[in-house]
């Protein structure tokens, strides 16, 4: 299902396009949304198929763009990718695309899978905390328990709204981690690559380098954890509404 709202303000109106990262959807843009239409844009979000073990990063690129083709909505689209998002956001083709910011994501190199990547990609304590209490249903979905998603991406949140964004965690199809990514090369734009500095997932030195050699960008720092749209929303929507400002001519950073 796609669930859209429009901003009350005409100008400078864009629609943000967000893309939830594995086992979240659409509901943990909950916080970000208002925020966004607050400064007067558009707000776009899409469940991803993440539970069909079939669906690979094209399949998510593909579920993108057939949204923003359906809503029609006003204004150049900012894709905004969080987590396993980066996968797919590279991949999705529409002509109104004038900028991509990465949420303290995951990004593809094309030839090869994420899951050949992990070592560098992922933090030691991703290794030693988090993994093995990874469960893997009997379907073949990934999921992770409540207090390993709560320590994992949402330790910023107060209780209550951690303990509420874990019970709604959904499977993970491990397709999208596994598979060769099908990008082919990097295409052209601007982008902006937002380093959440106390995430406990990500491998902080492997971001910095992948901003600078991947999307020809030095990473924004923000003081969160994996999850900001819940943790600390007002912080991103500022530095989105920042992103729409920068002239949406080369690549570049806030």
């Amino acid at each position: 299902m796609t669930v859209f709202h429009r901003g009350s303000w005409p100008s400078p109106a864009r629609t943000f396009l967000l893309i939830h990262g594995a086992g979240l959807g659409s509901w943990c843009w909950r916080y970000l949304e208002p925020r966004l239409k607050m400064r007067g844009h558009c707000v776009l979000t899409v469940d991803l198929p993440i539970e069909d073990l079939t669906a690979g990063a094209a399949a998510y690129a593909r579920v993108c763009e057939d949204a923003l083709r359906q809503a029609r909505m006003p204004g150049g689209v900012v894709v905004v990718a969080a987590s396993m998002a980066g996968l797919v956001a590279p991949l999705i083709d529409h002509h109104d695309v004038i900028r991509t910011v990465y949420v303290d994501a995951v990004l593809p190199v094309p030839g090869t899978a994420l899951a050949d990547r992990r070592e560098d990609v992922f933090s030691e304590r991703y290794f030693d905390d988090f993994l093995p209490r990874l469960a893997t249903t009997p379907g073949g979905l990934t999921r992770w328990p409540a207090a390993a998603a709560v320590e994992a991406w949402f330790g910023h949140c107060d209780p209550l709204t951690a303990r509420w964004a874990a019970s709604k965690v959904r499977g993970q199809s491990p397709k999208v981690f596994t598979e060769t990514t099908p990008l082919a090369a990097w295409p052209d734009g601007p982008l902006t690559y937002i380093r959440c500095s106390d995430s406990p997932t990500l491998n902080s030195d492997w971001q910095d380098r992948a901003a600078s050699e991947l999307l020809g960008v030095e990473p924004v720092v923000m003081d969160s954890d994996h999850s900001p749209f819940l943790s600390h929303p007002e912080r991103l929507a500022a530095l989105l509404h920042r992103a729409v400002q920068e002239t949406p001519d080369r690549r570049s950073v806030l």
